[in-house]
């Protein structure tokens, strides 16, 4: 009864009420168009690592630089003891160090991950016929095979080096 009256209120509001615990209820749409490329192994083992390291330079900066500036401006404006105010000095003299390290290590960073996901783009083969008339796989069996002509490579003369004792 109190499972019915909510399944009621709850489809009053327009929510959906799961009954079946191990399927959820989706809708599907339609995509016009997906892009995909091939990768190898190696190319994606790169994308994982620098994925992994792309923000992490622009963390530390944008934590450390913020507290060191408020560190500094703590010793400024407080009276503290000799102690508590070294201390609070060494802290603030390393925390804008290493915010100022990582903040160059970030600007010299920036859009290398973009670079190189372009890189890989452009590794990809571009598809035979024209824009809009692709030509499939099934179509390229159907081709007519044509005769391969000679392979011409230029081959140079080797260069006679004579070294200083040969010429006696």
């Amino acid at each position: 009864m109190v499972v019915n009256i909510l399944q009621f209120v709850w489809a009053l509001f327009g929510w959906r009420v799961t009954v079946d615990e191990e399927h959820i209820p989706a809708t599907r749409h339609r995509l016009k168009s997906v892009d995909t490329y091939e990768i190898t192994v190696s190319d994606f083992n790169r994308i994982k690592l620098e994925a992994g390291s792309v923000g992490t330079h622009l963390q530390f900066a944008t934590a450390l630089v913020p507290l060191s500036v408020s560190l500094w401006i703590t010793l400024f404006t407080v009276s503290l003891e000799t102690v508590a105010r070294y201390t609070i000095l060494v802290f603030a003299v390393i925390s804008l160090c290493e915010g100022v390290f990582h903040s160059a290590l970030a600007y010299r960073e920036r859009g290398r991950f973009s670079q190189m996901m372009e890189d890989l783009k452009s590794l990809q083969a571009v598809p035979f016929g024209s824009e809009g008339n692709e030509l499939k796989p099934t179509d390229l069996a159907s081709l007519p095979a044509q005769q391969a002509g000679p392979i011409q490579i230029p081959i140079e003369a080797p260069a006679v080096v004579v070294s200083p004792s040969d010429q006696s």
